[in-house]
């Protein structure tokens, strides 16, 4: 296959199913997996009978997620290398006589696997990785996605180049998943198992690890969060009798005087708890060594490429990301009132000034800001997705090339020749852009970046997190429509907070796994139902939601729609 896409020549298929996340159906699989996997390694480090050396002058005679010339004469001055390259300069050496040519295949395949596993999973993280490489085809399967690689070192080791007639034959090997399957397995999966995820839930006081309460807390995936107290480690176990004054993030939030004081002790809090913190670094973190004796010189990791955002600039990201969610949580206990229920739960409230109107709701907030000098637009963007795994090679000057990965999704087509059509698998989501007074300059005197996006996250809450990613031009965004101004960007988040309420609710109410990741859709689709409501029409793709969750969501927007009109309060 040689389809040329945004810089990629894909020669071969990496990986199918990733981004559209059958995630509950895959994390039992994937912890299984990972402890097997552990056990395995220890074994192979106690026994490894061959070794690789690395020759990076020799030729380039293998081809796998090989780049477009174009691609590279775009970015002369970016030191990459395909996976494809890196392997033709590996040569085999047999370090025990018990080894027969017959055996070196099958001993290169488990290492391979366990090797790369264990990296992608350290890299990703065992809750996240876990949950997702299964649906890539990160599986101890014929098929799956290492068995390529392996394939491909085995061929260049035992002294036989692929052919392109070779890989023509081969590159079905990604997990033989489409779009429709996906959803299929997740409404067939979540059927089956609705007396487990079944349980009594009370709307009125959703649980902290409920969707709707980490929507309330603002934010996922960061220890320590917003959530916390000044100079805290980690959550109190008993928490129940807050005192605003000692909260990160207090209610009401004035932002005169809280804001700055709340990224302050933010930082701090990352001190305690991580014991340094360098609010200029963009660093995205030391590389790992796969394994030095089957993938010399290969590392997890993004070489020496930056972060598009400073540690500082995160934490500034973030604490606009849990205002807007703790705003639009308010809607939440709006349709509890409008249903008639009785919630305890307490509206949050912010005020620009001590004196300023009191703010409840997320566009009034965005409203403000632009008031009071601040610039923003709104606008869906997608890029290419890698879900935080990379490779790179240590040269022996200590320099390093950066390997760049995608995942690859079956779509289900095919070409006039009848070869299957494959697309690398997206991020996509509404990204919201700010500048002004609060965002300000550096203190190195560089501009100072303020960047989020809604979407629904795999950690289990649809809302706004930080949009920062690693700088590489592979993975740079593209506009999906024109940025909204305006009224229409007013409007753009008024929309994210109903879809945010809507998806947030169902997972709460229903218990679903992940916060319905991958049942009610993924982040692309979060995105798709924005672009609708926006525009008529969405660039949006793959679309993933499944036709149950579909229902279950539709009906709720629905009726809460319906209530809203009523009473316009």
């Amino acid at each position: 296959m040689d389809t040329t896409s945004k810089g990629w020549n894909l020669h071969w298929t990496m990986g199918s199913a990733g981004i559209v996340g059958v995630t509950t159906v895959a994390a039992g699989l994937g912890l299984w997996y990972f402890n097997l996997g552990r056990k395995r390694l220890q074994k192979l480090k106690d026994r490894q009978p061959i070794c690789m050396i690395r020759n990076p002058d020799a030729p380039h005679k293998l081809r796998l997620l090989e780049l477009s010339e174009e691609f590279l004469k775009e970015h002369p001055d970016l030191k990459v290398m395909s996976m494809g390259q890196y392997l033709s300069q590996l040569q085999i050496n047999i370090l025990s006589n018990d080894i027969s040519m017959e055996d070196v295949p099958d001993i290169i395949r488990e290492q391979i696997d366990t090797a790369l596993t264990a990296a992608l999973i350290s890299g990703l993280g065992p809750a996240f990785g876990t949950a997702v490489l299964p649906l890539l085809g990160f599986l101890p399967t014929e098929g799956a996605i290492f068995s390529m690689i392996s394939a491909a070192l085995i061929s260049a080791t035992m002294g036989s180049a692929l052919t392109d007639h070779e890989q023509d034959s081969t590159d079905r090997g990604s997990f033989p998943l489409t779009v429709a399957m996906l959803g299929n397995g997740a409404d067939i999966y979540a059927t089956s198992d609705r007396h487990r995820m079944r349980e009594p839930v009370d709307l009125n006081e959703p649980k902290p690890d409920s969707s709707l309460g980490k929507w309330n807390v603002g934010e996922v995936a960061y220890d320590p969060h917003f959530g916390m107290k000044f100079g805290e480690k980690a959550v109190a176990a008993d928490d129940s009798q807050k005192d605003e004054s000692k909260q990160l993030i207090p209610n009401p939030f004035i932002v005169s005087e809280h804001f700055d004081k709340a990224i302050e002790g933010m930082e701090e809090n990352i001190r305690l708890a991580r014991g340094e913190y360098n609010g200029a670094s963009r660093s995205l973190g030391t590389p790992t060594l796969v394994n030095e004796t089957l993938l010399p010189d290969l590392y997890a990791g993004w070489g020496d490429a930056q972060c598009t955002h400073t540690q500082r600039e995160i934490v500034r990201n973030r604490l606009f990301c849990c205002l807007l969610n703790r705003l639009g949580h308010n809607f939440h206990i709006s349709a509890q009132k409008l249903k008639g229920e009785d919630t305890n739960l307490q509206q949050f409230v912010v005020k620009m000034k001590p004196k300023d109107k009191d703010i409840i709701k997320p566009q009034d907030f965005v409203k403000a800001l632009v008031d009071n000098g601040h610039k923003i637009s709104t606008c869906p963007r997608g890029a290419t997705t890698t879900f935080g795994a990379s490779f790179c090679v240590k040269e022996n000057d200590g320099s390093w090339t950066t390997i760049p990965t995608a995942f690859f999704l079956q779509s289900g087509y095919e070409s006039a020749k009848g070869k299957p059509a494959h697309f690398f698998m997206p991020h996509s989501g509404l990204d919201m852009d700010i500048t002004g007074p609060l965002v300000g300059p550096n203190p190195d005197g560089t501009a100072g970046r303020c960047n989020i996006q809604y979407y629904l996250a795999i950690e289990g809450m649809a809302g706004w997190h930080s949009n920062h990613n690693s700088d590489v031009p592979w993975i740079r965004p593209n506009d999906l429509q024109n940025p909204y101004k305006g009224s229409e960007m007013f409007r753009s988040v008024t929309f994210a907070a109903m879809a945010a309420l809507t998806l947030n609710t169902i997972a709460t109410d229903m218990s679903l796994p992940n916060g319905g990741y991958g049942l009610t859709g993924v982040c692309n689709d979060t995105c798709a139902v924005l672009e609708v409501a926006m525009c008529g029409t969405t660039n949006c793709h793959p679309i993933s939601y499944s036709g149950r969750f579909l229902m279950h969501t539709s009906r709720y927007a629905v009726n809460l729609a319906t209530a809203l009109s009523k009473d316009r309060s």
